[in-house]
C-alpha cells in the first residue's frame, strides 16, 4: 500500500470515527423539568393535596432484611403531569395508549416571561410566535412546544402561583396561550406536544376549556407545571415526557426532562474538517 493510499485510509477512518463519536461524545447535559412530588411545597388545583404519604409505618422487617415501603394516594392531575386527550374528549386517547416514541421530541422554548411579569393575565399571541421564528426559524413539524412564563419560580406559593389565595378559579391570574395561537401551532406548525409552567393549559382568567379543546381535541397532549425552562435553549433540547402508565388515565404525574447535547456543534465542525481532509486526500491519490 502506497504512502498516499495509507493517507486516504487514515483520513477516511478518522472521518468515520468522528461521525460515530458525535453520537457518543459525553458532552450532554440533562435538565430536570419536573417539580418535586411531596406533601409539602406543592400547589394543588383542582385536586386536593396528596391524601397520604407515609414512609415509616408501612414496612416489612425480617431477620437480616429490611424494607421501607411507601404508600401514597393522589389525583392524576397533580404536580408536573401530562394531560391526555381523554381529559376533555370522551373516548379519546388515554395515557396508556401513548407509545414511548410519542413522548420524546425536539423542544422549542418560547419565552414570554417579561411580558407576563408586566401583565399576569398575558396570553401568548401569534405575533409572539412569528417574532420568535424571526430569530430562530420556523417551528419544525412535530416539535414539543414549551411556553416559558417564569411562573415556576412561584411553585409552592399558591397565592402567587394561582394569583389568588382563595382557591376560587374565577379569581385566578396567571399567563398562558391564546386559543387562536394554540390553533395556529396545531394547524400551521403541527406541534406534537404542548407544555407550560402554569397549573393549566388555559390562562388564569379563562374560565373555560378553549385551549384544552384546541390541543387535546386535535390529539396534542399537554404538560402542566413544568419547571426549569430558564435552563433550556430556545432550540436544540430533546424533551422526554414520561408519565405513569395508568390504564385509561386521562392524565398522570410525569417525570419530564431534557437532554442538551453541547458537544454536537463542536463534533459537527470537526467532522466537516475531517471530511474536507478525506476528500483532499482522495484527490491527491494518483493511479497505482
Amino acid at each position: 500500500m502506497s504512502v498516499k493510499t495509507q493517507a486516504v485510509f487514515v483520513a477516511c477512518t478518522s472521518f468515520l470515527y468522528a461521525t460515530i463519536a458525535v453520537q457518543f461524545t459525553d458532552g450532554r447535559r440533562i435538565v430536570d423539568l419536573s417539580h418535586m412530588y411531596s406533601n409539602e411545597g406543592m400547589t394543588f388545583y383542582p385536586h386536593p393535596a396528596i391524601a397520604a404519604f407515609n414512609s415509616s409505618n408501612s414496612f416489612i422487617q425480617a431477620p437480616g432484611l429490611f424494607y421501607d415501603l411507601n404508600n401514597f394516594c393522589t389525583g392524576a392531575h397533580v404536580g408536573t403531569h401530562m394531560d391526555a386527550p381523554a381529559n376533555v374528549v370522551t373516548g379519546a386517547k388515554s395515557i396508556d395508549e401513548f407509545l414511548l416514541i410519542e413522548l420524546i421530541g425536539n423542544g422549542v422554548v418560547v419565552d414570554i416571561s417579561e411580558k407576563a411579569q408586566v401583565d399576569r393575565d398575558y396570553q401568548c399571541t401569534i405575533e409572539d410566535i412569528l417574532d420568535w421564528e424571526g430569530e430562530h426559524g420556523e417551528i419544525p413539524p412535530g416539535s414539543f412546544f414549551l411556553l416559558r412564563t417564569g411562573w415556576s419560580e412561584y411553585w409552592g406559593d399558591s397565592k402567587k402561583y394561582l394569583g389568588s389565595g382563595s382557591g376560587d378559579p374565577s379569581k385566578f391570574h396567571f399567563p398562558g396561550i391564546h386559543p387562536t395561537t394554540a390553533e395556529f401551532l396545531v394547524q400551521a406548525r403541527a406541534i406534537r406536544m404542548y407544555g407550560t409552567e402554569t397549573i393549566s393549559l388555559e390562562y388564569g382568567r379563562s374560565g373555560g376549556q378553549e385551549v384544552h379543546k384546541v390541543l387535546l381535541g386535535r390529539g396534542v397532549p399537554g404538560v402542566e407545571n413544568i419547571a426549569n425552562l430558564e435552563h433550556l435553549p430556545a432550540t436544540g433540547a430533546e424533551i422526554f415526557v414520561i408519565p405513569l402508565n395508568l390504564k385509561d388515565g386521562t392524565g398522570a404525574p410525569a417525570r419530564v426532562f431534557a437532554i442538551i447535547n453541547q458537544a454536537n456543534r463542536r463534533c459537527r465542525i470537526s467532522s466537516y474538517i475531517l471530511l474536507f481532509l478525506c476528500s483532499f486526500a482522495i484527490m491527491m491519490v494518483s493511479p497505482e
